[in-house]
C-alpha cells in the first residue's frame, strides 16, 4: 500500500515542490542582491 501510495502524493506534492523551489531561488537571489548592493555601497 505505502509504495503504491508514494507515486501518487509524489505528483500531487510535484506543485507544491516547484512553487517552494522558486521561492528559495527568488529569496536566494534577492540576498544577493542586497548583499552585492551593499558591498558596493561599502566601496
Amino acid at each position: 500500500n505505502k509504495a503504491k501510495a508514494l507515486p501518487e502524493t509524489g505528483t500531487e506534492n510535484n506543485n507544491s515542490n516547484n512553487g517552494t523551489l522558486f521561492g528559495g531561488l527568488f529569496a536566494a537571489l534577492g540576498s544577493l542582491l542586497l548583499f552585492g548592493r551593499r558591498k558596493k555601497q561599502n566601496k
